[in-house]
């Protein structure tokens, strides 16, 4: 791993959903892999914040499809290959995941404004 391995605190009181929008720079990733379950569990519990989970799936995406390109184009260019993307897929995969993001985003939000007010408000 490229970041140094501490044991965690008992606690952290600050987690903001979005940090890029808040200027917040962290100094310590902890390693959520083996509750990511219970995490998103946890986020489904609050209504209010169940978008998060889109909201970090959509990100990991973008995160991990960058990484891989990123990774094609060192892998090819230290073997002196030339890097060949299909035009095709550069007009195709971004029409997929907006369909994609578009009915996962829709759906829940269709749910949302069937419930009862009273009812969001409650949980």
């Amino acid at each position: 791993s490229a970041f140094q391995r501490i044991t965690p605190p008992a606690w952290y009181a600050f987690e903001p959903h979005q940090p890029e929008l808040c200027g917040f720079q962290p100094n310590t990733f902890i390693d959520i892999t083996p509750v990511m379950d219970k995490k998103i569990k946890a986020m489904n519990v609050m209504k209010a914040q169940s978008y998060l989970i889109n909201y970090y799936t959509e990100l990991a995406a973008l995160l991990g499809t960058s990484l891989a390109i990123t990774t094609c184009a060192i892998y090819t260019h230290t073997r002196g290959w030339t890097l060949t993307i299909n035009p095709t897929t550069l007009i195709i995969a971004p029409i997929i995941g907006l369909t994609t993001g578009t009915i996962a985003g829709l759906l829940p939000a269709i749910r949302a404004a069937r419930t009862p007010p009273a009812d969001t408000l409650r949980t």
